[in-house]
């Protein structure tokens, strides 16, 4: 099938064009592929050409309705494309360039004003409330197709699930053209919250201890950002041997299956004082309790995953009289236009913050054809579009898949760190402070811009060999 161009793809509803898109129609149901129409953007708002995107828990979370958004509904929230059409008061991005979308903020509000974006008073109407805040939709049925319901859309400002998304200035954010949007794809939003709850909320430091509740995509970047500054030990909790064998990879010191293991036990075992953080993703509130009990004094439980509404814990009152903290984190406090070429950089430095690989998970369909799990069109047959890892590209009939996002790394920069270190400290432990980490293809002596960030010192000398 040929892609069709803007100009092919305009229709008679004003400036409306025709998309094609993965659409929820009911509670727990399929995603099942429709022709939409999509307005034209207006003065602030950005049409991209979805080339990319990722499936986030929070997906699965709205098509079950454990959140109460309004259905049908086009979901998707990492998504990253090529920018088709900018309105009149849109700065910083313009025709061709390729672009993260994000989570959209007012950038009015006091949260927004203070640098605090990711818990704007209008966040949640922006991501879930199924439509533009003035309660518009750039999303509709067809013309002429009778509809008990309303097409929705705008979900996080964006809707990706499509071959064409309308975003907002506040949430694209412009990103190098040599590198694979698939690849960058996932920054929008779980790789943007495990680095950035390291990095910017929890501002983690050499030497500090850290258990991550959850090794999934925004588990394995916490990871990666952990390792990053130093911290130590970091510890990786997950029931999937298979995420726990890539966390090692990834950089944790200990892995814990908590099926197999007593968690708290292992933990203690470790580290006998308690971690001084613990990231907990899996939202399951026995985990949240747990991530309190384990902590050390002056410690802090930070919950990053999003439980289904109305879900509650119990902690004992007494436990957090030693200083101990419990507190939320949405997108890592991360402000995208900032962190987001932050994390470029760091993989564009060799640094172990690693872009996610979107890899597609089918269900075979029938020899040399797969499809989405679930995933039928309005016949009942199987769906038949690009999937959504390249949504915007056509692949043959047949082929179709949401992604799943995955962490892919490789123990190379190790090996690279521990042959340079051998060089330069034998008599050494590789460690934080050692002058050839992290681990990169460039030695990181002398002044480097990424190291303050860090908290490293700005320069390093040469250690004698």
């Amino acid at each position: 099938m040929k892609r069709r161009c803007i100009s092919e793809a305009l229709l008679d509803r004003g400036n409306a064009m025709r998309i094609r898109a993965a659409v929820v129609e009911t509670k727990s149901g399929p995603f099942v592929f429709r022709e939409l129409d999509l307005d034209a953007p207006r003065q602030d708002e950005v049409l991209v050409r979805v080339v990319a995107t990722g499936l986030c828990q929070t997906d699965v979370h709205v098509r079950n309705q454990d959140y109460p958004v309004p259905l049908p509904l086009v979901l998707g929230h990492e998504g990253a494309g090529v920018v088709e059409q900018v309105g009149a008061a849109v700065e910083g991005v313009k025709p061709g360039d390729h672009v993260v979308m994000s989570y959209p903020s007012c950038g009015h509000c006091r949260f927004c004003r203070s640098g605090h974006n990711s818990y704007c008073e209008h966040g949640y109407e922006m991501c879930f409330g199924g439509s533009r805040l003035d309660g518009s939709n750039a999303l509709h049925w067809p013309q002429g197709e009778p509809h008990a319901d309303e097409m929705h859309g705008n979900f996080f400002g964006q809707s990706s699930f499509a071959t064409y998304a309308l975003a907002s200035a506040s949430n694209v954010v412009k990103v190098p053209g040599d590198l694979p949007l698939d690849l960058l794809a996932p920054l929008g939003c779980g790789f943007q919250t495990g680095a950035g709850a390291v990095l910017n909320s929890l501002q983690v430091r050499a030497g500090s201890s850290i258990a991550v509740f959850g090794a999934g995509a925004v588990g394995s970047a916490a990871i990666m950002a952990a390792r990053i500054v130093g911290a130590a030990p970091i510890i990786a909790v997950d029931i999937n041997p298979k995420r726990l064998a890539l966390a090692r990879e990834l950089g944790a010191t200990h892995a814990i299956n908590s099926r197999e293991a007593d968690t708290a036990a292992r933990i203690m075992e470790i580290i006998g004082t308690g971690v001084d953080h613990v990231l907990e993703i899996t939202a399951r509130p026995e985990m949240l309790k747990l991530a309190v009990d384990v902590l050390a004094p002056l410690g802090i439980a930070a919950l990053i995953g999003g439980a289904p509404a109305g879900a509650q814990t119990a902690i004992d009152m007494n436990t957090l009289l030693n200083g101990r903290i419990v507190r939320g984190i949405i997108q890592g406090d991360a402000v995208p236009q900032l962190f987001i070429p932050t994390l470029i950089e760091m993989y564009q430095r060799g640094l172990s913050v690693r872009p996610a690989r979107a890899f597609l998970r089918f269900q075979r369909d029938q020899p040399g054809g797969r499809r989405h799990p679930q995933g039928r069109d309005g016949q009942g047959r199987p769906a038949c579009v690009a999937s959504a890892a390249h949504i915007g590209v056509p692949v043959a009939r047949g082929t179709s898949a949401l992604t799943r996002v995955v962490a892919s790394t490789r123990a190379r920069g190790a090996r690279r760190h521990r042959a340079l270190h051998q060089q330069t400290d034998p008599l050494e432990p590789p460690g934080p402070r050692c002058g050839c980490w992290p681990t990169s293809p460039i030695p990181f002596y002398g002044k480097n811009p990424l190291r303050p960030r860090l908290g490293l010192p700005s320069e390093v000398a040469r250690s004698p060999k």
